[in-house]
């Protein structure tokens, strides 16, 4: 069909009308990357080759609409991996020529991320392994991005019971994704170990190593899902969470941003009738770069992405003794934002009375945040949060008099 409505093109007209654009600039191609349409892509790749001139000198592929976008950007940015996948394939598209969109200087890997196509992104990251280094107009890598997208990371008790394989393969790991104490030297006792977290390495999942008992378990599935659209919707978002939680392992263990972030000084707090007095003990800086308040660890933090902090805290551990420009710490920025399930991480870890014993540059430790606590949208939350601070403080300072 494709082809009898291309042959019906006059030949001296056909290079001519493949480029037409409508008014968001959109040849013909750019239209068949939004429904990723391959075999509709191989026809009118083939009738250009047939009708190439001197006249159209460029490339189909190479134009560019209204937003800067090639049709390979626009398929990427639109979720279409299989017809991603062809271009690279079989046509030898090299996709460093369609990274970013010129009118805004967007990655192709940030747009399928802000578009939830993750099973494309991880193509993407996989592949190119660059882009995860990129960063958008705001200055936020990839990373950075998730950080900022609790909800991705949310998935009911009703999809826990449906299998992890899909129809689409794009998990695929390291061998080797310890830790070894000994290469995370910083110089400070307690902190070169990797603490013991609840993160567990995202499903290595393909087909032919199902056991017989799963592949039935997976085949009875995929049948009830042919019949209820609601089991397949579930069976997506499943497949979503399983995705991102494979592009943030990914991210998470080549991400070094935390290391052009700050230490906090050692500072302590003297109350002297009723006054603060700050007491500081000056130390150099362990990095020389600009502290952000925008490290990935703490965004996430911010967020209650605990998904992304014990990823972070597991090939990282002394990420946790950087801080923002505030030189507030992840347990700050937990308590600050009432993320509860951040703190009891925290607590877990055996962390807390460090990181509670620090102030930051307004001289406020994380007890001041809890008396800041007016109930807003999350009252439960901050009250335990304050409750829990305050016994762990009282906890503190018995255990002082007593020695």
């Amino acid at each position: 069909m494709y082809n009898k409505m291309l042959s019906m093109i006059d030949r001296k007209e056909t290079q001519r009308v493949l480029r037409l654009q409508d008014d968001m600039g959109n040849t013909p191609l750019h239209e068949v990357a939004f429904t990723g349409e391959v075999e509709m892509t191989k026809s009118i790749l083939k009738k250009e080759e047939e009708t190439m001139s001197v006249q159209f000198p460029k490339p189909l592929l190479q134009l560019r609409n209204n937003l800067g976008e090639t049709p390979v950007y626009r398929a990427a940015a639109l979720g279409k991996t299989s017809l991603i996948n062809y271009f690279v394939e079989e046509q030898g598209v090299d996709i460093k020529d369609h990274f970013h969109r010129t009118e805004d200087n967007k990655f192709i890997l940030h747009t399928a991320i802000i578009d939830q196509f993750f099973g494309t992104a991880l193509w993407l990251l996989k592949s190119y392994n660059e882009l995860a280094y990129q960063k958008d107009e705001n200055g936020l890598t990839t990373l950075q991005l998730l950080a900022q997208m609790p909800s991705v990371f949310r998935i009911g008790i009703s999809c826990s019971v449906l299998p992890d394989y899909q129809d689409y393969a794009y998990y695929l790991h390291d061998e080797d994704d310890t830790i070894k104490g000994e290469d995370l030297e910083i110089g400070q006792k307690g902190i070169n170990e990797p603490y013991q977290t609840q993160w567990k390495q995202p499903p290595q999942i393909h087909h032919t190593k199902l056991s017989g008992f799963s592949w039935m378990w997976y085949a009875m599935w995929k049948a009830l899902s042919e019949e209820w659209k609601g089991i397949e919707k579930l069976w997506r978002i499943k497949e979503m969470h399983n995705l991102v939680q494979e592009l943030v392992h990914l991210l998470a263990k080549s991400d070094n941003s935390w290391q052009h972030s700050s230490i906090a000084r050692d500072r302590t707090v003297d109350i002297i009738e009723g006054k603060q007095k700050e007491k500081q003990e000056e130390q150099e800086d362990v990095s020389s770069h600009k502290a952000t308040i925008y490290t990935p660890l703490l965004m996430a933090a911010c967020n209650g992405i605990i998904e992304i902090v014990e990823v972070i805290i597991h090939f990282h551990p002394q990420s946790i003794e950087h801080v923002s420009e505030d030189e507030q710490n992840i347990l700050y920025m937990a308590v600050k934002h009432r993320q509860l399930r951040i703190f009891r991480m925290l607590k877990k870890l055996k962390i807390v009375r460090r990181l509670a014993g620090k102030i930051d540059k307004e001289s406020n430790t994380v007890l001041h945040n809890t008396a800041e606590f007016k109930g807003g949208s999350q009252p439960g939350y901050a009250l335990q949060l304050q409750e829990e601070l305050h016994w762990f403080e009282y906890r503190n300072k018995k255990r002082e008099h007593v020695i």
